[in-house]
């Protein structure tokens, strides 16, 4: 399991880890060598923003299993996101 980050970067919501003492983000539809890396990207972003939207809350943390499984934490309840085309993808 890897705890990602949710966060501003350049005027743009991203999705961010550590590596070392870098940061590094996940590939979106434009740089990701897999459509679908992109596209569970994309559609990560959006659904944290609908989540957002609807419970009237921040959300900085995405947790991950490294595979297709994905959820975030809001006041202890684990929401699941079920629609991951693939794993994302980040520079290595």
């Amino acid at each position: 399991m890897e705890k990602l980050t949710l966060k501003s970067a350049s005027g743009r919501r991203v999705i961010s880890k550590k590596k070392g003492r870098n940061e590094i983000y996940a590939r979106g539809p434009e740089k990701a060598s897999s459509e679908d890396a992109g596209l569970t990207q994309k559609m990560l972003l959006q659904w944290v923003q609908q989540k957002e939207e609807e419970m009237s809350t921040s959300i900085r943390e995405l947790y991950w299993d490294c595979d297709k499984a994905f959820w975030i934490e809001v006041n202890g309840e684990k929401i699941e996101f079920h629609e991951a085309l693939a794993p994302l993808e980040f520079p290595q």
